[in-house]
């Protein structure tokens, strides 16, 4: 006698892997895992071919979360994926384990790499833009730069929420900072964002501390170069020497001092110089760096000043007057 079993499609289960389950299923965000989980059920039972822009309608989200989902998975080693012709190809990956059975990560960042922010059709901010905490962010961004939002600050304010995933109270703080300290252009507040969100500053408590540090950075530089204030640009510079340079305080300020010190005025160009020829020296501390000042004074500031290219008696006041406005 032959058994003929049917079993309905709907009654049919999905094995998760475990290591999903424990090591990244919760730690993610809902809408990433819940993808995933849809994804792996397609291809386990190779179900129909899927579209970003099925997937978007599927879960009620724009296409641009479909690929932050995929984006987010593909950095964690777990995918890989491409596109053709519009259907979405997925390749699922078992993570490598050690011998301690501890997952071995490849990519230790969480943050996608910042190319560009993705650019959001019309539609897509329409479709957000009913949703009372992103039209708040809207318009207490509006209120703070001080003008009616462009399509371009739309795309970027939005991107900080939607494509950096930073929380919308560290949002408002961070437009805060920025105004209040005079930029209220784009450049500037990409740069924040991805800087933020780079470093994780996921609350506004590390927001605030991330302030203070880099508000008392500049009270010493000001301190240290007798200056008042500091402009756009000599901010930036001192952003990069911190994050790029991995310059600490105490470095910075001995730069500048060491700057008014040989040359009596504030003059980035050679503030800049200096900390560049720590950086390749590997100077960290600030007895390194004092031990360091003859041998940069005789090789490097020498060669560079422009007004070593004068002799003594070409007293061509007008030329000696431009060169010296250039600083």
């Amino acid at each position: 006698m032959q058994l003929n079993v049917e079993i309905d499609s709907g009654l049919m289960s999905t094995p998760l892997p475990n290591f999903f389950i424990d090591n990244f299923m919760v730690s993610a965000n809902p809408i990433f895992s819940l993808i995933y989980i849809y994804l792996y059920k397609n291809c386990l039972y190779g179900q129909k071919k899927l579209t970003i822009s099925m997937l978007a309608k599927h879960f009620n989200v724009i296409e641009s979360d479909i690929f932050n989902a995929l984006n987010y998975w593909h950095e964690k080693n777990l995918i890989e994926y491409e596109t053709k012709n519009d259907v979405l190809f997925v390749k699922f990956i078992s993570p490598k384990f050690s011998s301690n059975s501890e997952i071995v990560f490849t990519k230790k960042t969480d943050v996608p790499n910042f190319f560009s922010f993705p650019s959001y059709t019309i539609q897509e901010l329409n479709l957000y833009k009913d949703n009372p905490k992103i039209k708040e962010l809207f318009d207490f961004a509006q209120d703070s730069l001080g003008r009616y939002l462009t399509y371009s600050d739309l795309n970027l304010i939005f991107g900080m929420y939607d494509y950096l995933r930073l929380p919308l109270d560290v949002i408002h703080v961070l437009i805060t900072y920025c105004v209040d300290n005079g930029h209220r252009n784009l450049s500037y507040l990409e740069k924040v964002a991805i800087d933020w969100a780079s470093n994780k500053i996921d609350s506004v408590e590390k927001a605030e501390e991330k302030i203070n540090g880099m508000n008392e950075l500049f009270r010493e530089v000001k301190k240290a170069l007798a200056v008042n204030n500091l402009n756009f640009k000599q901010r930036e510079l001192i952003s990069d020497w911190e994050k790029n340079l991995h310059m600490s305080q105490d470095l910075i300020v001995e730069a500048c001092n060491f700057t008014m010190m040989n040359i009596g005025r504030p003059n980035f160009k050679y503030l800049e110089s200096i900390l560049e020829t720590w950086n390749k020296k590997g100077i960290k501390t600030v007895q390194q760096a004092q031990n360091c000042k003859i041998d940069f004074t005789e090789k490097t500031f020498v060669r560079k000043n422009k007004f070593a290219n004068f002799k003594q008696r070409e007293w061509d006041f007008a030329k000696i007057e431009k060169l010296a406005q250039e600083d």
